[in-house]
C-alpha cells in the first residue's frame, strides 16, 4: 500500500489502525496525533504558519484569505513557499503578501487535493490528502521519519505538479 492510499483511508479504517497502533510503541509516537475535520486542519495549518521563524511551507487547496490575513501580522518566515490553487482575483490579495515576505514562493496547484504545512525546514507538520467522499483526517507530528514521508509526498507529488505563480 503506497503511503498516499494509507492517507486517504477512511476515517473508520483510521481507526481501526489506530487503535491497533496503540498496543505497540515506537520513538517519537507521542510526537503524533490525528486531526479530524477541516476546520481543526486549517487550525493546525494556521498555529504552524503563525509559529514559523525562518521557514513556512503551506500547501491549501484554496487560498485562504483568513490565513494569509494572519501570516501578515504574526509569521516572522523569512523564506514562505505558498501553492494553492490560484487565479486572477488573488492577485490583489498577493501583492502585499509578496512585499511582506521578500522570499515568498507562489506555485499554483490544480488538484485541491493537500492541506500541508511543514514548519522552519523539517520541526513540525501537519499533512492531509483530501478527498471528495470523506472526513478529512490529517496527521500532526515531529517525528523525523513521518516528516521525511511527508516532505518527499510534497516534493514529489505536489511541488514536481506545480507551476510558478507571478504576481
Amino acid at each position: 500500500m503506497t503511503f498516499y492510499q494509507v492517507i486517504n483511508t477512511r476515517e473508520d479504517e483510521l481507526r481501526q489502525v489506530d487503535g491497533a497502533a496503540s498496543s505497540y510503541s515506537f520513538d517519537g509516537q507521542h510526537d503524533t496525533s490525528i486531526i479530524v475535520g477541516e476546520e481543526a486542519i486549517k487550525a493546525s495549518i494556521t498555529d504552524i504558519a503563525m509559529r514559523s521563524n525562518y521557514e513556512l511551507l503551506l500547501v491549501t487547496p484554496e487560498v485562504d484569505e483568513d490565513l494569509l490575513k494572519e501570516m501578515m501580522q504574526y509569521t516572522k518566515a523569512q523564506r514562505v513557499t505558498l501553492v494553492s490553487y490560484f487565479d486572477k482575483r488573488h492577485q490583489s490579495i498577493l501583492r502585499p503578501l509578496s512585499e511582506r515576505f521578500t522570499g515568498l514562493k507562489l506555485k499554483h496547484y490544480d488538484k485541491k487535493d493537500v492541506y500541508c504545512g511543514i514548519l522552519d525546514g523539517n520541526n513540525e507538520a501537519v499533512f492531509a490528502f483530501l478527498t471528495a467522499d470523506s472526513i478529512p483526517i490529517a496527521v500532526r507530528t515531529s517525528n523525523e521519519l513521518l516528516l521525511g514521508l511527508f516532505k518527499s509526498a510534497i516534493n514529489r507529488d505536489v511541488l514536481f505538479h506545480s507551476s510558478d505563480v507571478e504576481v
